[in-house]
């Protein structure tokens, strides 16, 4: 589902889950950290060549994301954080 909105291209979240599943090709992502055991976080990450990944632990509303070329540490993206996916913005 795509979304005009003020000429700007949004894509809903069930739609850049899809995108982001195709580990043939890398994306760029832009999501907000937060820390749930500090009750910390609010800082914007940009990673302009990612593939998603899975997480050593059992998470329903967090996905696995890891840089290009990083092979080891994937970062846990809780999804309805995900600010934009290739330049498009992301809603759910």
């Amino acid at each position: 589902v795509v979304i005009m909105v003020d000429f700007c291209v949004m894509l809903h979240l069930n739609d850049a889950l899809s995108i982001m599943k195709d580990k043939s090709q890398p994306f760029s992502v832009e999501f907000i950290t937060c820390d749930e055991t500090k009750k910390a976080g609010g800082e914007i990450v940009k990673i302009e060549k990612a593939f998603m990944c899975g997480l050593p632990y059992e998470s329903k509303q967090r996905i696995g994301i890891k840089t290009e070329g990083n092979n080891y540490h994937p970062m846990a993206v809780h999804m309805r954080l995900i600010l934009s996916l290739n330049g498009q913005k992301v809603w759910y």
